[in-house]
This record gives structure tokens, C-alpha cells and sequence, in this order.
């Protein structure tokens, strides 16, 4: 059994399967994410009649996005993979997003979003920034939504390739808006 978190957004959403189908996602959206993470992981194994101790491995989402929401994501993730003593793969859903579209975008505060450029095979090629709906226009960016099922997917495939997932290595994308910052120093 694999579990994804992905809370890095407004919505949060948990994923619970068998590495061949998802039986169940559960979506939340709203800033409740430290309230309704682990009741919502809890009811997944209930509603399965599964145990965290059935797990293989964990996906969780690193960011870009909500400093709050990827802190609390992280936090549940490591909790488990340390405990069950499990692989933990911290992936990026933009850079999931990335390996089909050009300049995926997500949402992030206000009129803002995170984006970056992908080359066509799907590597980053620029920094996480943060654009207006104007530059997401002007960059035709595609919003996409971070959702824990890609991070499922992901996760399976490279532990199907025995990819270390190492709970101790991972490191949280933080973008900070720049013009938001020099504004209010």
C-alpha cells in the first residue's frame, strides 16, 4: 500500500492504494490542513480496513506553495516514514505537471501563482517564481492542480525502480515573492 499527501495548496487531498488502482482520495479544500490531515488519513484506513503498518512507502507533496501546508505535509510524512521505517518520496506536483506541460501554474495567494519552464523532455529548466495572472497569461501557463494521486503515481514508479526515498534528505520548496517582500522590509 502506498499513501500521497499533498497539501501544498488551498485544497489538500490524501491518496490510499494498492500500486494498481486508488480505491479512495479524499479532497478538502480551505486552510484546515493541520485540523484534517491525519482524521483524513485515518479515515482512508478505516474505510479500507488497512493499518499505517500495511504501507510500503509514502509520496508527499514539497512545494512550491503554502509555507503552512507544505510544513504540515511533510511533517505527517516523515512522522510515518520514520516510524514504519518506510521510503519517503517528497516530489513536487508542478514538476510532475512539468514532464507533459511546458509552464504548468499553481495557484498560490491573491492573483498569484507559482510557475516554472520545462524543456519537452520534461526537465526544469528556470527557478520556481511567482507571476500575476497577466505574466501567466503572457507566459501561457496552463493552472494545473496539485492533487496527491499524481504524487501516487510518481512515488510507485520510482519505488518499482527502488529509488532511495530517504525521509532524512528532504528538502521543501520555498518560493518567495520578491516584490512582496522589498515592498513591506
Amino acid at each position: 500500500m502506498f499513501l500521497a499527501i499533498e497539501t501544498t495548496t488551498d485544497f489538500f487531498s490524501v491518496s490510499l492504494g494498492d500500486g494498481k488502482n486508488i480505491p479512495e482520495t479524499i479532497k478538502i479544500h480551505g486552510r484546515q490542513h493541520s485540523e484534517r490531515l491525519i482524521p483524513s488519513i485515518e479515515q482512508l484506513f478505516e474505510n479500507q480496513n488497512l493499518y499505517p503498518k500495511d504501507l510500503k512507502a509514502i509520496a508527499a507533496g514539497r512545494g512550491p506553495g503554502s509555507f503552512t501546508g507544505i510544513r504540515v505535509g511533510l511533517t505527517c510524512a516523515v512522522t510515518y516514514a520514520q516510524v514504519l521505517d518506510i521510503p519517503l518520496y517528497a516530489l513536487s506536483s508542478m514538476d510532475i505537471a512539468g514532464k507533459e506541460i511546458p509552464a504548468p501554474a499553481i495557484r498560490a495567494f491573491r492573483n498569484k501563482f507559482y510557475t516554472a519552464d520545462y524543456s519537452p523532455q520534461g526537465d526544469r529548466v528556470s527557478e520556481y517564481i511567482i507571476v500575476d495572472e497577466k505574466e501567466m497569461e503572457a507566459k501561457n501557463c496552463f493552472e494545473i492542480e496539485a492533487e496527491s494521486k499524481k504524487l501516487y503515481w510518481e512515488a510507485h514508479r520510482l519505488y518499482n525502480e527502488r529509488a532511495e526515498g530517504d525521509w532524512r534528505n528532504i528538502q521543501p520548496i520555498y518560493v518567495m515573492n520578491t516584490v512582496y517582500k522589498k515592498k513591506n522590509m
